[in-house]
Parts: C-alpha cells; sequence; structure tokens
C-alpha cells in the first residue's frame, strides 16, 4: 500500500472477497506516513523564507517550489478514504457516495 497506493486501491476495489477491516492496519499506516509527509513538506514551505538571505538562496523560487510541493501532497488523494468510501457504498444499498459522512471516516484514518 504504502508503495504504490493508487494502483494497490484499485485491485483492491476490484476483488469484493477481500475484508476490509482486516485492510485496516495498512490502511491506517498509509494514511499516517501521508499526513507526516505532508506535515513535513508543509514545515520546509514555512521555514524557507527564514533561510533566505542565506548564500545557498540565489533567489525565491527554492521556496515557492517548497511551497508548490507542499500544497501538492495536501491536495492528493487519500486512497485509504478513496477505499473506504468505496467499502460504505458498495455495502449500503441505498446511499450515494456524497452522501456518506466523510468527516467521520477521514478522523478514524488520521
Amino acid at each position: 500500500m504504502d508503495a504504490v497506493p493508487g494502483p494497490t486501491v484499485v485491485v483492491w476495489k476490484r476483488k469484493p472477497q477481500l475484508n476490509p477491516t482486516k485492510l485496516i492496519p495498512a490502511l491506517v499506516g498509509y494514511a499516517q506516513k501521508r499526513d507526516a509527509k505532508i506535515a513535513v513538506e508543509k514545515s520546509n514551505a514555512a521555514a524557507a523564507p527564514q533561510r533566505r538571505g542565506s548564500a545557498m538562496m540565489l533567489s525565491g523560487s527554492a521556496s515557492s517550489a517548497s511551497a508548490a510541493a507542499a500544497a501538492a501532497s495536501s491536495n492528493e488523494r487519500n486512497y485509504a478514504v478513496d477505499f473506504l468510501e468505496h467499502c460504505i457504498s458498495r455495502n449500503t444499498k441505498n446511499a450515494q457516495p456524497g452522501e456518506l459522512n466523510i468527516s467521520s471516516i477521514h478522523s478514524f484514518i488520521s
């Protein structure tokens, strides 16, 4: 799950015989590593302007790149939530994915 989360979730979604509760440790581990990566990138983006005066910083482009990387990571799809939404919609006969309480799923994983 950690190495290639997108393709892993695609395969899992195609396997209805999988027991989602047995996959929770992998989903939680992925979510924790994803959140830690985002936190580090945000921290690096926040620290970049402070290093601006050093000889290593030739322009503001490095801080812009750090900020862009942090924004891209935080906007990256959370495949753990994606898989759990799929499981819930598959097991809930009359509910549409938009009607699910996604915040409770996300708070469980985070």
